[in-house]
């Protein structure tokens, strides 16, 4: 039955005012968007006026004891330096970006005349052994060095990866020890200190992560786990890199042009250069790290909902600035880099927060903790001795 043209006119019709009510829902849910955030920046910014009201009120009259400020560079306010791990971003760039870039150059030129891989990578060993040395001295130098050897001591004599959970664990427990004894005997300095147990915790994750994939010990291995571990931009800053992406840094084939690579570094470097100036300037007037829990009974309730928003936007800064530095000399070597730390205002579930802040360290819980043990079938009771193992080591690992 054919239609005939007033019904095809109703049809037409019909079907203008559908799109018109639905480009009518879209513009409301646009309209609505719009006014659910411009609520949610409204009490943000509401929030953290009173918290530096409140704030400033508490530190006008502190006496310094702990050395949390130094003399700030903006309207003559003082910056809040009491965070270690921030201080160090730039401590250990001033020793080590030069030493980072040079590698980089010099990778470069070598590969361009050769395609002998060992020779590169001892060539990058070289590099990063001479870096530490120079700024930290043999002593702190051979305490770094003794994780690849324990662990390829290990694997040498065992053959299996059992020993390698175990000896995690232990390790981790023990880095604490020890480096609680270095403080003790003031054996480095304080910043020294803070950075040797940085290194060593990385060490940790990265010869484990090594030799997860690979159990076999020959002269060839030994090399790759010491450019592995040695490597310089994620020695300091991170975050953790599997090993089976890093090795995509020796397959040239896939390499994009050098101008393409060097855009690429230069964008990624003025964003963490951005991001780094951003926090430093807001260390001057939102003291964060430097709060003291006498001064928090004091404040209000909008104060302190401002200060809980604040210490989780500050930490997720100071590891964009610290994993955004690993990964763009990374990237620039064509290894596969996780995802920066994803800003908290965008994480509404605390499964979000462990999969999407840590990329790196989360795909190393996935892959090499929670997959080991349930790839193994057994009893009831080896199920949950596996699923007590499994807690205690993610724990460890974040602590």
């Amino acid at each position: 039955m054919k239609t005939t043209d007033k019904e095809c006119e109703v049809k037409k019709i019909n079907m203008k005012n559908t799109r018109w009510k639905i480009c009518l829902i879209c513009e409301r849910l646009t309209l609505e968007k719009w006014f659910y955030f411009s609520v949610w920046v409204g009490s943000i910014m509401y929030g953290i006026y009173y918290f530096a009201k409140s704030s400033n009120d508490f530190f006008r009259n502190y006496v310094d004891y702990y050395d949390d400020f130094e003399e700030g560079t903006f309207l003559n306010r003082k910056r809040d330096q009491s965070d270690g791990e921030f201080e160090e971003i730039s401590s250990i760039f001033k020793q080590f970006g030069t030493l980072m870039f040079a590698s980089l150059i010099i990778f470069e030129i070598q590969r361009k005349f050769t395609n002998n891989k060992e020779f590169l990578k001892l060539t990058q060993i070289f590099i990063s052994f001479y870096g530490l040395i120079h700024n930290f001295g043999f002593k702190y130098f051979f305490v770094l060095l003794s994780q690849p050897l324990i662990y390829t001591a290990i694997v040498y004599n065992f053959k299996n990866k059992a020993p390698l959970y175990i000896l995690v664990v232990f390790n981790i427990i023990w880095s604490k020890w020890m480096f609680t004894m270095f403080i003790i005997h003031k054996v480095f300095d304080e910043l020294s200190i803070i950075v040797a147990f940085v290194g060593y915790g990385w060490s940790i994750l990265k010869c484990s992560c090594f030799y997860f994939e690979s159990n076999v010990v020959t002269k060839s291995t030994f090399i790759d786990l010491l450019e592995f571990v040695f490597y310089l931009p994620t020695f300091f800053y991170g975050p953790i890199l599997m090993y089976t992406d890093y090795e995509e840094k020796y397959n040239f084939e896939k390499y994009k042009p050098l101008r393409e690579r060097a855009l690429s570094l230069l964008k990624n470097g003025l964003r963490i250069l951005f991001w780094y100036v951003f926090t430093y300037i807001l260390l001057h007037y939102l003291y964060i790290s430097a709060m003291r829990v006498e001064a928090l009974y004091d404040f209000d309730s909008t104060s302190l909902y401002a200060y809980g928003f604040l210490m989780g936007t500050y930490f997720q800064l100071k590891y964009l600035i610290l994993y955004g530095i690993g990964t763009m000399f990374a990237s620039f070597y064509n290894i596969p880099v996780p995802a920066l730390p994803r800003c908290i205002g965008r994480i509404h579930l605390y499964s979000d927060m462990w999969k999407y802040f840590d990329v790196g360290l989360y795909h190393y819980l996935v892959k090499y903790l929670y997959h080991f043990y349930f790839d193994i079938q057994g009893c009831p009771k080896i199920a949950l001795f596996k699923s007590i193992n499994i807690v205690l080591n993610c724990f460890l690992c974040l602590k």
